[in-house]
């Protein structure tokens, strides 16, 4: 892999972990702030579950330990609520 196909790699990835991480983040806020009930909790337990299992692909993929800590201490913090 050269290094201008690894800086590609690298951004990809990394654009990935923020998506995905911001839609983990707006689930687990919906889900605080309006309290849904039935079909929309629903998917706010499977927008929430997307993002989470997006995000710690893209860090895994990216090889960043810390990246994957952040996502184990969000999903903490859920749990802890």
């Amino acid at each position: 892999m050269s290094a201008q196909e690894f800086l590609r790699f690298e951004r990809r990835w990394k654009i990935m972990f923020f998506l995905f991480g911001l839609l983990f983040a707006a689930a687990g806020l919906d889900w605080f702030l309006r309290s849904p009930r039935d079909g929309e909790a629903v998917l706010c337990y499977i927008a929430g579950a997307i993002g989470f299992a997006g995000g710690m692909l893209a860090a895994r993929r990216l090889g960043d330990p810390d990246r994957v800590e952040a996502m184990k201490d969000a999903l903490d913090a859920l749990n802890d609520d």
